[in-house]
Protein backbone atom coordinates (compact mmCIF):
# COMPACT_ATOMS: atom_id res chain seq x y z
CA UNK A 1 0.00 0.00 0.00
CA UNK A 2 2.74 2.64 0.78
CA UNK A 3 4.52 2.01 -2.42
CA UNK A 4 0.88 2.22 -4.31
CA UNK A 5 0.72 5.68 -2.24
CA UNK A 6 4.51 6.64 -3.73
CA UNK A 7 2.94 6.07 -7.40
CA UNK A 8 -0.12 7.69 -7.30
CA UNK A 9 1.62 10.62 -5.34
CA UNK A 10 4.45 11.00 -8.27
CA UNK A 11 1.70 10.33 -10.60
CA UNK A 12 -0.25 13.14 -9.45
CA UNK A 13 2.36 15.57 -8.81
CA UNK A 14 2.90 15.16 -12.61
CA UNK A 15 -0.56 15.21 -13.65
CA UNK A 16 -0.89 18.71 -11.28
CA UNK A 17 2.27 20.29 -13.85
CA UNK A 18 -0.22 19.98 -16.49
CA UNK A 19 -3.18 22.17 -14.77
CA UNK A 20 -0.67 24.33 -13.49
CA UNK A 21 0.34 25.53 -17.21
CA UNK A 22 -3.14 26.40 -17.72
CA UNK A 23 -4.91 28.55 -15.08
CA UNK A 24 -8.55 27.91 -17.04
CA UNK A 25 -8.00 24.14 -15.96
CA UNK A 26 -6.80 24.52 -12.40
CA UNK A 27 -8.79 21.75 -9.97
CA UNK A 28 -10.06 19.97 -13.60
CA UNK A 29 -9.20 16.75 -12.72
CA UNK A 30 -10.35 17.22 -8.54
CA UNK A 31 -13.49 17.86 -10.11
CA UNK A 32 -13.73 15.38 -12.40
CA UNK A 33 -12.63 12.78 -9.72
CA UNK A 34 -15.66 14.37 -7.86
CA UNK A 35 -18.02 13.97 -10.39
CA UNK A 36 -17.00 10.51 -11.11
CA UNK A 37 -16.97 9.15 -7.69
CA UNK A 38 -20.17 10.35 -7.38
CA UNK A 39 -21.55 8.35 -10.58
CA UNK A 40 -19.36 5.27 -9.31
CA UNK A 41 -21.40 5.34 -6.39
CA UNK A 42 -24.87 5.47 -8.52
CA UNK A 43 -23.49 2.78 -10.37
CA UNK A 44 -22.90 0.34 -6.96
CA UNK A 45 -19.21 0.63 -7.66
CA UNK A 46 -17.47 0.30 -4.04
CA UNK A 47 -14.31 -0.30 -1.98
CA UNK A 48 -10.85 -0.78 -4.34
CA UNK A 49 -12.94 -0.11 -7.24
CA UNK A 50 -14.55 3.25 -6.28
CA UNK A 51 -10.52 4.05 -5.41
CA UNK A 52 -9.37 2.87 -8.35
CA UNK A 53 -11.86 5.11 -10.33
CA UNK A 54 -10.88 8.53 -8.49
CA UNK A 55 -7.05 7.62 -9.10
CA UNK A 56 -8.08 7.04 -12.72
CA UNK A 57 -10.08 10.48 -12.67
CA UNK A 58 -7.54 12.25 -11.34
CA UNK A 59 -4.81 11.09 -13.98
CA UNK A 60 -7.14 10.78 -16.81
CA UNK A 61 -5.16 13.93 -18.58
CA UNK A 62 -1.80 12.99 -17.59
CA UNK A 63 -1.27 12.53 -21.71
CA UNK A 64 -1.04 16.26 -21.86
CA UNK A 65 2.03 16.09 -20.81
CA UNK A 66 3.09 15.07 -23.86
CA UNK A 67 1.19 17.62 -25.68
CA UNK A 68 3.18 20.78 -26.97
CA UNK A 69 1.99 24.04 -25.49
CA UNK A 70 1.33 25.82 -28.42
CA UNK A 71 -1.84 23.67 -28.73
CA UNK A 72 -1.81 23.12 -24.85
CA UNK A 73 -2.67 26.46 -23.82
CA UNK A 74 -3.94 27.99 -27.35
CA UNK A 75 -6.56 30.25 -26.70
CA UNK A 76 -9.06 29.83 -29.35
CA UNK A 77 -10.30 27.39 -31.15
CA UNK A 78 -7.87 24.45 -32.36
CA UNK A 79 -7.21 23.88 -35.79
CA UNK A 80 -7.31 20.53 -37.58
CA UNK A 81 -3.09 20.03 -37.35
CA UNK A 82 -3.63 20.83 -33.59
CA UNK A 83 -6.61 18.74 -33.04
CA UNK A 84 -4.72 15.97 -34.29
CA UNK A 85 -2.01 16.68 -31.65
CA UNK A 86 -4.59 16.64 -28.86
CA UNK A 87 -5.87 13.55 -29.23
CA UNK A 88 -2.76 12.08 -28.73
CA UNK A 89 -3.09 12.56 -25.37
CA UNK A 90 -5.31 9.61 -24.05
CA UNK A 91 -2.21 7.09 -25.52
CA UNK A 92 0.51 8.88 -24.09
CA UNK A 93 -1.40 8.71 -20.91
CA UNK A 94 -1.94 5.07 -21.49
CA UNK A 95 2.24 4.35 -22.04
CA UNK A 96 3.09 6.94 -18.55
CA UNK A 97 0.52 4.76 -16.23
CA UNK A 98 1.22 1.83 -17.68
CA UNK A 99 4.44 2.20 -17.00
CA UNK A 100 4.41 2.87 -13.36
CA UNK A 101 3.60 -0.84 -11.69
CA UNK A 102 0.94 0.25 -8.90
CA UNK A 103 -0.84 2.60 -11.47
CA UNK A 104 -1.60 0.04 -14.84
CA UNK A 105 -4.42 -1.09 -13.96
CA UNK A 106 -5.97 2.80 -13.89
CA UNK A 107 -3.88 3.05 -17.44
CA UNK A 108 -7.18 2.32 -19.60
CA UNK A 109 -9.25 4.82 -18.13
CA UNK A 110 -6.63 7.52 -19.30
CA UNK A 111 -6.57 5.87 -22.14
CA UNK A 112 -10.44 5.40 -23.25
CA UNK A 113 -12.11 8.53 -21.80
CA UNK A 114 -12.50 10.11 -25.51
CA UNK A 115 -14.41 6.93 -26.64
CA UNK A 116 -17.85 7.10 -27.66
CA UNK A 117 -20.60 5.46 -27.04
CA UNK A 118 -21.06 5.00 -30.78
CA UNK A 119 -17.94 4.29 -31.41
CA UNK A 120 -16.99 7.51 -33.22
CA UNK A 121 -14.17 8.29 -30.35
CA UNK A 122 -10.91 8.02 -30.23
CA UNK A 123 -8.04 6.74 -29.63
CA UNK A 124 -8.91 3.19 -30.23
CA UNK A 125 -12.79 3.45 -32.08
CA UNK A 126 -14.18 1.15 -29.33
CA UNK A 127 -18.45 0.78 -29.10
CA UNK A 128 -20.38 0.47 -26.47
CA UNK A 129 -19.69 -1.80 -23.59
CA UNK A 130 -15.84 -2.46 -25.09
CA UNK A 131 -14.80 1.15 -23.47
CA UNK A 132 -14.42 -0.04 -19.82
CA UNK A 133 -17.22 1.33 -17.45
CA UNK A 134 -14.40 3.51 -15.45
CA UNK A 135 -13.27 5.16 -18.68
CA UNK A 136 -17.25 5.30 -19.67
CA UNK A 137 -17.70 7.15 -16.00
CA UNK A 138 -14.93 9.43 -16.59
CA UNK A 139 -15.53 10.35 -20.29
CA UNK A 140 -18.70 11.55 -18.43
CA UNK A 141 -17.87 13.45 -15.74
CA UNK A 142 -14.94 15.13 -17.62
CA UNK A 143 -17.29 16.57 -20.20
CA UNK A 144 -19.84 17.80 -17.89
CA UNK A 145 -16.83 20.01 -16.02
CA UNK A 146 -15.75 20.91 -19.40
CA UNK A 147 -18.88 22.50 -19.99
CA UNK A 148 -19.81 23.93 -17.10
CA UNK A 149 -15.99 25.49 -16.34
CA UNK A 150 -15.18 28.76 -17.71
CA UNK A 151 -12.25 28.37 -20.16
CA UNK A 152 -10.35 30.83 -22.07
CA UNK A 153 -12.02 30.49 -25.11
CA UNK A 154 -15.58 29.82 -23.34
CA UNK A 155 -18.21 31.02 -20.49
CA UNK A 156 -18.98 28.25 -17.99
CA UNK A 157 -22.67 26.92 -19.16
CA UNK A 158 -25.24 26.69 -16.33
CA UNK A 159 -26.07 23.13 -14.67
CA UNK A 160 -29.19 22.23 -16.36
CA UNK A 161 -27.95 23.34 -20.34
CA UNK A 162 -24.91 21.43 -19.91
CA UNK A 163 -27.11 18.11 -18.53
CA UNK A 164 -29.16 18.79 -21.59
CA UNK A 165 -26.53 18.64 -23.70
CA UNK A 166 -25.20 15.15 -21.96
CA UNK A 167 -28.80 14.19 -22.24
CA UNK A 168 -28.88 14.74 -26.08
CA UNK A 169 -25.69 13.17 -26.84
CA UNK A 170 -26.62 10.31 -24.44
CA UNK A 171 -26.60 6.67 -27.07
CA UNK A 172 -23.92 8.56 -29.75
CA UNK A 173 -21.10 10.11 -27.21
CA UNK A 174 -22.00 8.50 -23.77
CA UNK A 175 -23.66 5.71 -22.59
CA UNK A 176 -27.18 6.22 -21.81
CA UNK A 177 -27.74 4.36 -18.83
CA UNK A 178 -24.80 6.21 -17.23
CA UNK A 179 -25.88 9.68 -18.24
CA UNK A 180 -29.49 8.72 -16.96
CA UNK A 181 -28.14 7.99 -13.57
CA UNK A 182 -25.72 11.04 -13.72
CA UNK A 183 -28.46 13.21 -14.51
CA UNK A 184 -30.26 12.11 -11.69
CA UNK A 185 -28.04 12.66 -9.41
CA UNK A 186 -27.01 16.36 -10.50
CA UNK A 187 -30.19 16.79 -9.86
CA UNK A 188 -31.20 16.23 -6.79
CA UNK A 189 -30.29 17.66 -3.57
CA UNK A 190 -27.17 19.69 -3.18
CA UNK A 191 -25.03 18.28 -5.82
CA UNK A 192 -27.29 20.11 -7.88
CA UNK A 193 -25.43 23.46 -7.52
CA UNK A 194 -22.48 22.13 -9.76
Amino acid sequence: VRVRNVYVETALALSRTVEAKDKYTSGHSQRVARHAVELGEAVGLDGERLEMLRIGALLHDIGKVAVPDAVLLKPGALDDAEYEEMKRHPMAGDRILAAIPGLRDIADIARSHHERWDGAGYPMGAVGDAIPLEARIVGIADAYDALTTKRSYKEAMPVERALKILEKDAGSHFDPELVRLFMAKKRSGDSYKG
